[in-house]
């Protein structure tokens, strides 16, 4: 049973789900067009916490990863 439903796989989305899945819920995340959000657009972020400078788009894909790596581990 889902115990979380995420609307919107952007940075704030996906966070949402990360500490929900690292708290030991089920969650599940709902996205229309990709996960990420707009900063996938963005050529450059220079300003996120703990990176230097990346592409939005390989900063969407770590936000991802780092969500599928906590719903795996989840499950162990």
């Amino acid at each position: 049973m889902i115990e979380l439903a995420v609307i919107g796989g952007g940075p704030a989305g996906l966070t949402a789900a990360l500490y929900a899945a690292r708290a030991g819920h089920s969650v599940a995340v709902f996205e229309g067009s990709g996960f990420g959000g707009q900063i996938t657009l963005s050529p450059l972020v220079e300003n996120y916490p703990g990176l230097g400078a990346v592409s939005g788009m390989e900063l969407g894909d770590r936000m991802y990863a780092c969500l599928l790596y906590t719903s795996d581990a989840a499950d162990e």
